[in-house]
């Protein structure tokens, strides 16, 4: 009996043990290239940035130990592929790499759509470093200029970059290590060095490079990197493990507190930045920007003054009749221009990105655009059955007359010209016009449309027509004229924070 007894209780003690086992396996082994902010070795010899930061939050969270060990990418790339590691830092998704790591169906998906999932660790935009001494000389437009001025383009070994990157035909000359490549680029072994803008200026701080090195403004690429968890890892259930670890990322990229940390380890390296306001102009657009009790408010006042606060660059936004906004943009008295299209006669005023510009020519939504819009005809209530819409021709030949703004492009369907039309200068005078019978028709966006009749008293007078004229896109394009420094850079910097922001689920629309 007692024999039977100690039997079952050294089982017990076995199932225990096993359970433990179980519960708390051996620590969790991530390997990484350093990359400051991101991840990288302190003073004191310990891991630190906003990656290690997130990973230290989850993986606490979840009771699961873990090391972040540091080493030249090819080295820890060889790891994964042994399985003597169970997770990379900071790697882009390629279709062959699917063989040795684990992807969500999103990350997979970004490959043909380019859209960031929202499942990323961080989003690097690359830009070209330059010293110096080449700074009035040396431009970045396109690939093909790169190859026409003979540049040589310093690359670090086993990089993916991007697709156009890698197929453009341009001179590069390799080195193993970020800091290797730039310390070629001053040594003059190469004229260019691409590398994420923000990795970019630790390493410049890092190594007391910031008199010697400076950056062009334009980007590259941008991508997401991801977490890459091992199949080839011995780590008990790793694909489940990283669904975990994604969970609770998306949770606190949600609630802010990814952009806190990231914030905090960005402060001690950006450029100095003048104290003076970068100064957003724009017309009222309800719900959109508007005045109210002597404040701007409205959905992009918001999203503007979260990306500003990021990037700690103080700013302003005021708001006048369209007509003064665009007067003060070619004058050069504003910075930057909210709830603007894409149109080419526009480029000599305004910056754009390459992605507007593309997207615009093929009809298509850019990546890096603030919010869309979507027109409609609205009418006098009493008389919208004497304007059907069908189509534009329909209502040309029915001799409609048309409200237009003055200064608004509309869309390149729209045939403003062929209207009889008669020109306002705000939304309120152009639904004035409806209701004193000027004019039969007045183009507006829809949302911004039906909040301005609800301001003005007039949801019962004024009606739309069912059916969509055209969307548009509208943009935050930065002033060319303006004599703020490094407005272009600061440009770039902002979309990227917006394409961020949709990405993770923190935009309302």
């Amino acid at each position: 009996m007692k024999i039977n007894i100690m039997m079952h209780v050294m089982a017990a003690m076995v199932m225990v043990h096993s359970l433990c086992a179980v519960e708390s396996p051996r620590p969790f082994i991530f390997v990484a290239e350093e990359l400051p902010p991101y991840e990288f070795i302190d003073a004191n010899g310990k891991p630190t940035g906003i990656n290690v930061e997130i990973i230290d939050r989850i993986f606490g969270e979840m009771g699961i130990p873990y090391e972040i060990r540091f080493y030249p990418w090819s080295r820890a790339w060889l790891m994964i592929e042994n399985g003597a590691a169970d997770a990379v830092l900071s790697l882009s998704y390629q279709p062959e790499r699917a063989e040795h790591l684990y992807f969500t169906e999103e990350q997979v998906a970004m490959w043909e759509s380019g859209q960031i999932p929202p499942d990323f660790l961080w989003v690097p935009e690359y830009v070209f470093f330059i010293a110096k001494r080449h700074q009035q000389s040396l431009k970045f437009e396109s690939y093909q200029q790169i190859r026409e001025d003979n540049l040589r383009v310093l690359v670090n070994t086993q990089y993916s970059y991007d697709r156009e990157f890698m197929q453009s035909g341009i001179t590069r000359i390799s080195r193993a290590t970020p800091l290797a490549g730039m310390q070629a680029l001053l040594e003059g072994e190469g004229d260019l060095y691409p590398m994420d803008r923000n990795v970019g200026w630790a390493m410049l701080q890092k190594e007391g490079f910031r008199e010697q090195v400076t950056w062009l403004p334009k980007p590259l690429f941008y991508k997401p990197y991801l977490v890459g968890f091992s199949r080839q890892s011995s780590y008990p259930n790793n694909d489940v493990l990283m669904r975990r670890f994604y969970s609770r990322l998306r949770e606190m990229r949600q609630s802010g507190l990814v952009s806190q940390m990231t914030s905090r380890h960005l402060d001690t390296i950006r450029p100095i930045r003048p104290d003076r306001p970068v100064r957003f102009v724009c017309e009222a657009w309800h719900p959109f920007e508007y005045n109210e009790d002597n404040q701007v408010q409205g959905l992009n006042p918001e999203i503007v003054d979260k990306i500003m606060k990021c990037l700690r660059i103080p700013y302003e936004i005021r708001i006048y009749p369209w007509s003064r906004a665009w007067l003060m943009a070619e004058r050069g008295q504003a910075e930057a221009v909210l709830s603007v299209s894409y149109h080419a006669d526009r480029e000599k005023v305004l910056f754009y990105t390459d992605g507007q510009r593309r997207a615009a020519q093929e009809g298509k939504l850019p990546h890096d655009y603030l919010w869309i819009s979507r027109y409609a005809f609205f009418v006098k209530a009493r008389r919208a059955e004497s304007w059907p819409y069908t189509s534009y021709e329909q209502m040309i030949k029915a001799g409609c007359r048309v409200g237009l703004n003055q200064g608004y492009t509309y869309s390149s369907s729209f045939p403003a010209t062929n209207f009889t039309s008669q020109l306002y200068f705000d939304t309120e005078a152009g639904f004035m016009g409806l209701i004193r019978e000027e004019i039969d028709a007045y183009p507006m966006d829809l949302t911004v449309g039906r909040y301005t009749l609800q301001k003005m008293g007039m949801e019962q007078s004024i009606t739309n027509l069912p059916g969509e004229l055209f969307t548009k896109p509208y943009l935050v394009p930065f002033v060319r004229a303006s004599d703020y420094p490094g407005l272009e850079s600061i440009m770039y910097e902002f979309y990227h924070q917006l394409r961020q922001m949709r990405a993770s689920g923190r935009l309302s629309y």
